[in-house]
């Protein structure tokens, strides 16, 4: 068995007392493996011979296992970008869990077989982007999920020009707007009435928000395809605020003007598989 070197990122919400951490932590000792967390939790986890993990240490780490839901191993993916190359192996603590796939009572033996080399990868694309505003200099950005546009509290319907490619496709007044790749296709697009995309996809989808028109659907793009999305005046020529949000976390105001581009990312993400449960076959399980 090659000797590992895994870095386990808990939840602590959801891990209460770290109790799966420390199981985890003392079976891949047991197993010849070494396990890294991060500072947070290094207290509480080096009476299990846990070590703490530096990000000048990123060549030792072969495994990433995030410990919770797949909020969890969104927020692994861009806190170590540096790791960016090592596979991550899910531990679902979540409710849903299309990303941590693997149940806690498995987790045992998920480790095994990945210690073992018995496992594939499912390479996920990531978005990038970029904000553009003649009073503020542009924010760069990256999303495993999606991109969000939406009118702030209640203020009034938002007048959004869509872009591809630099030929404007339509221009809509609503709500807002995603923008998600085939990862986010089952988040919040998915309750906006979007298509779902199977992972393996390299596209990127558009689905308008509750916008003021009969004729509206989703856009899905080919994978080269260049978004704008051109923020207007509003209702009756009045600016309302808006808002962009980035997986769910990162917001940032919008003004009439702004412009906000996005594409495909050439960095992806690698997560393992070890179950021969199917894309199809787990969305059947978590949503129907």
């Amino acid at each position: 068995m090659k000797n590992f070197n895994c870095l386990l990122m808990p939840n602590e919400k959801k891990d209460q007392g770290l109790m799966l951490t420390r199981r985890l932590c003392r079976f891949l000792i047991s197993a010849g493996a070494s396990a890294y967390v991060p500072e947070e939790v290094f207290p509480a986890m080096a009476q299990e011979r846990a070590l703490l993990y530096q990000p000048e240490e990123r060549s030792k780490i072969d495994l990433i296992v995030p410990l919770g839901g797949d909020g969890t191993i969104i927020r692994a993916i861009f806190r170590f970008q540096e790791l960016s190359e090592v596979p991550i192996l899910g531990i679902n603590l979540g409710d849903v869990g299309f990303l941590a796939e693997v149940e806690p009572e498995q987790a045992e033996k998920a480790l095994s077989m990945v210690l073992e080399g018995h496992f594939a990868t499912e390479e996920r694309i990531l978005l990038e982007g970029w904000t553009e505003s003649g009073e503020a200099e542009p924010y760069h950005f990256t999303a495993m999920n999606d991109v969000w546009i939406n009118r702030h509290m209640m203020a009034s319907m938002i007048e959004m020009g869509v872009y591809i490619n630099g030929h404007l496709i339509d221009t809509f007044m609503g709500d807002g707007m995603i923008i998600c790749t085939p990862t986010g296709s089952t988040a919040y697009n998915l309750s906006a009435g979007g298509p779902i995309v199977a992972p393996s996809a390299r596209n990127l989808v558009i689905t308008p928000l509750c916008v003021h028109s009969l004729n509206v659907r989703s856009i899905v793009t080919s994978e080269n395809d260049v978004i704008m999305i051109c923020i207007g005046e509003g209702k009756n020529d009045r600016q309302y605020p808006s808002l962009i949000s980035i997986d769910g976390k990162k917001n940032l105001w919008l003004r009439s003007g702004d412009r906000i581009v996005l594409r495909r990312s050439s960095r992806t993400v690698s997560i393992i598989k070890v179950t021969e449960h199917t894309f199809y076959q787990t969305l059947k399980k978590k949503l129907f």
